[in-house]
């Protein structure tokens, strides 16, 4: 995924929520079934969220694709991974591609 500011990155998933485009059932998903999108994971990030996680479980649900991609928490769902554990994860009622485009395009444009 483009690399979002946190500021931005909760007005494009607000935007993805008023547009009916996600879904609000946050369902279990087999970690090791979802696919990435991004090519770095640090490995500084994904330990700490490793002991973490152990620690206190998932927070946050994982951003996922309808064809089953990570759009956000890569080192979340790493981490998970590791530990072999189910992911709770808020599916996006959009293929990847179409997601990506969209995400795209709010990282180049100012919409807050």
């Amino acid at each position: 995924m483009p690399q979002l500011t946190p500021v931005v990155e909760e007005c494009f998933i607000h935007y993805l929520h008023v547009a009916s485009i996600v879904s609000w059932s946050t369902i279990l998903n087999h970690a090791e079934e979802l696919s990435s999108t991004q090519n770095e994971i640090h490995s500084l990030i994904t330990s700490s969220l490793f002991i973490s996680l152990e620690k206190h479980g998932q927070r946050d649900p994982i951003y996922i694709s309808t064809d089953g991609h990570v759009l956000d928490g890569h080192h979340r769902w790493v981490a998970l991974l590791y530990l072999k554990r189910d992911v709770k994860a808020t599916i996006i009622d959009l293929p990847i591609e179409t997601l990506l485009k969209l995400a795209r395009f709010y990282s180049t444009e100012s919409h807050v």
